[in-house]
């Protein structure tokens, strides 16, 4: 029994040997076809439904191999699979296999989109291992990043800008623009697409809301320099120089009553359209031969430039107003004549004002009146300017307390009576710039001011009633009047000046119409 167990063993593991060496010994899967299958020769389903593609075949072993097919697959234009082989009874061999991808399909054709940057390098190199180099570098990538302060080079038409910031940035070499961050008047932040880089620089243009923008530029040594040529929209024809109107004298129907010797017309524009007609035609009468008399004195022409500066004829001599000349308005004694005014006129020493200074743009139908700031500071300050800034900037971007706060340290005056609805309004003329209307008549006048609505602020008086004989004391124009008198801000020899402006807030509840501003000619 125990022999015949033994010979059972043995025989077994001849057997299994056998096998085993024929296996081996099976090269059969050499003899399969390699590398691309013919059309003909393949039966090619995807999900259950005929297709057609390229497939390639390569068996790397009796049990392995390698099955790739190119454009079968949608978004998928090659693709190989690992897979397991099993030999059959009829020579063939069936295989399987999975393959997990993890890349998004193409499912459309894209065109290569333009470099950012475009290096190109030559150079040499020697068995010693000494190497001679040179890379040119050109496109887009060259220019990304945020310019300001001593990396910027900025000129505004002819004019260096200086306290700007610029952004140069770009998805790819086509698709390259340059962010302006408050540089074009009426607009905080600007971009400018289609920017066309070359190996010199960049240039292009763009239009905007305001404006349209031409600029040039170029990059060298981490500074960006950039050229702005700006032209605003101007449909109301704006764009153009102002001299003053014309000083006239002449008689006023006051209610039924004359009033000779009156000014009718002047560089300063008046209108009060209130329930009292001593009022509507005597004040803005009053405000007209004030206005009349000083601002020539000082002021010669304005113009209105087409890239949106406004620039100005000025003279910086002293200013001749005689107290006595409004008290004779007051009790009737009329206005000075235009021979007065024309021995007040300086004869030389007009100066042309820098720009950069103040801008104007179009918006809402209004044109708006954008002082730089800084610039201002800077311009009358020189070098003590820098030391001011972060005083300037807290002021400009504070909220109405704070600027209250502050304004009344600087001048040593309390200035907490104030409303915060006059701060707010005056701040945002600052940073937004001022609104201003522009009318023009028959006879040639434009007539630039404001409306009621810039000045309800200043004059409503919400703390006195009516009916009390201090109404209008209560109003922000009377307490500035008052805060500036006791400061000293404004001369004693003016101080009577205030019987014809509290006028302003006690009418002010019959009041339809407030417009001040310029009187002005188009040359």
């Amino acid at each position: 029994m125990k022999k015949n167990l033994l010979y059972l063993f043995a025989l077994i593991c001849s057997v299994s040997l056998f096998t085993a060496c024929s296996d081996d010994d099976d090269n059969s899967w050499q003899e399969l076809p390699k590398g691309e299958i013919k059309a003909e020769n393949v039966d090619f389903q995807l999900n259950g439904t005929n297709t057609t593609g390229t497939v390639n075949f390569e068996a790397t072993s009796l049990q392995s191999a390698t099955v790739g097919f190119k454009n079968v697959v949608d978004g998928y234009s090659d693709i190989t699979v690992d897979v397991t082989m099993e030999k059959q009874a009829d020579g063939s061999f069936k295989f399987n296999g999975t393959k997990d991808i993890m890349t998004k399909p193409v499912t459309r054709e894209t065109s290569q989109p333009a470099p950012l940057l475009k290096v190109t390098v030559d150079g040499m190199i020697t068995p010693e291992g000494k190497v001679t180099l040179n890379v040119s570098a050109t496109g887009a990538g060259l220019y990304i990043g945020t310019y300001k302060g001593e990396t910027l080079v900025l000129t505004y038409g002819e004019t260096t800008l200086t306290g700007k910031e610029v952004v140069f940035d770009a998805t790819d070499g086509a698709n390259v623009s340059i962010l302006l961050k408050d540089i074009i008047p009426g607009e905080t932040e600007t971009t400018l697409t289609g920017v066309q880089v070359a190996n010199e620089g960049f240039s292009g243009s763009t239009k905007t809301n305001t404006s349209t923008i031409e600029y040039t530029g170029s990059r060298k040594d981490k500074v960006l320099t950039l050229n702005l040529k700006v032209t605003m929209n101007d449909p109301k024809g704006w764009a153009k120089t102002y001299t003053l109107g014309e000083y006239t004298i002449g008689t006023l129907d006051v209610d039924g009553t004359p009033m000779p010797n009156s000014v009718l017309t002047s560089s300063l524009y008046s209108n009060w359209e209130v329930k009292d007609a001593y009022y509507s035609t005597f004040f803005p009468a009053v405000l007209r031969t004030i206005g009349g008399l000083i601002l020539p004195q000082v002021l010669q022409s304005v113009t209105l430039e087409a890239d949106g500066n406004i620039s100005a004829k000025y003279s910086s001599g002293s200013v001749t107003f005689d107290p006595n000349w409004a008290m004779g308005l007051i009790f009737g004694g009329g206005a000075p004549g235009v021979d007065v005014l024309n021995k007040l006129i300086p004869t030389d020493g007009w100066q042309q004002s820098p720009k950069n200074l103040a801008y104007w743009f179009p918006k809402d139908d209004k044109l708006y009146l954008k002082l730089n700031v800084s610039t201002i500071i800077s311009q009358a300050m020189g070098s003590n300017a820098e030391s001011l800034a972060p005083i300037i900037s807290e002021i400009l971007n504070g909220d109405a307390a704070t600027v209250k706060k502050l304004i009344g340290t600087m001048l040593k005056v309390d200035m907490s009576s104030i409303s915060d609805e006059t701060f707010e309004m005056l701040l945002g003329w600052v940073n937004n710039g001022i609104p201003l209307n522009v009318k023009t008549t028959d006879k040639g006048h434009t007539y630039i001011y404001l409306d009621k609505t810039a000045f309800d602020p200043i004059m409503v008086d919400k703390e006195m009633s009516a009916d009390s004989s201090d109404f209008g004391t209560g109003s922000d124009l009377f307490k500035l009047w008052k805060i500036m008198m006791d400061a000293k801000i404004i001369p004693e020899d003016a101080a009577a000046a205030i019987i014809l402006l509290i006028g302003l807030p006690q009418n002010w509840p019959s009041t339809t119409g407030f417009d001040l501003g310029l009187d002005l000619l188009a040359k």
